[in-house]
């Protein structure tokens, strides 16, 4: 099964499991400058939640595996220069979009 296949079958059981349990599914995909990532995954606050810290790891991960295409339907967020609060309102903004 190719990435994308995977990807796919990936997204299905999300919905699925969010139908099953009737919840709305909201798929927001969050992308941010490479530079800003790398500054935000030092933040010590990550620690508490035993979320990955190294920067140097990060890159490395993202050269190798890059990340998930967002499904057609997503909200895509440019995070790099908003706030975490104004992330949110465009997430709840769009989700009430849906309905």
């Amino acid at each position: 099964m190719s990435t994308k296949q995977t990807e796919s079958v990936s997204a299905g059981k999300i919905r699925a499991v969010a139908a099953a349990r009737g919840a709305h599914y909201v798929p927001v995909w969050l992308d941010c400058d490479p530079t800003e990532r790398e500054r935000r995954v030092t933040h010590p606050g990550r620690l508490a939640r035993a979320k990955l810290r190294d920067p140097a790891l990060l890159r490395a991960i993202l050269e190798a595996s890059g990340t998930l295409p967002p499904p057609p339907d997503a909200l895509v967020l440019d995070t790099t220069r908003m706030s975490p609060d104004d992330a949110a309102r465009e997430i709840v903004a769009f989700r009430a979009g849906l309905t």
